[in-house]
């Protein structure tokens, strides 16, 4: 586990997310989840400071349907420095 509630996070465009997205940890009790290939990752709940949109809804004629939060594997997620000065 390397995040924590609060922490801020870029979550990297993968799957059908359409783009990277800044957004905060927001898991109390983040999931250690084992995956199809044999490997297991930490899932984490984040909420996004802008509301972001999926491809697949997309593909689906959905392009109005947002999302202010998901969760999402640590492998997918980078730290955010946060200026304290």
């Amino acid at each position: 586990m390397k995040y924590f509630n609060g922490d801020r996070v870029r979550m990297i465009r993968h799957a059908d997310w359409k783009q990277d997205a800044i957004a905060t940890i927001v898991s109390t009790k983040p999931l250690k989840r084992a995956l199809p290939d044999n490997t297991d990752d930490w899932e984490y709940w984040i909420e996004f400071d802008f509301p972001q949109y999926d491809l697949t809804d997309e593909m689906n004629d959905d392009r109005e349907r947002s999302y202010d939060s998901c969760t999402v594997l640590e492998r997918y997620l980078e730290p955010i420095k946060v200026d304290t000065t």
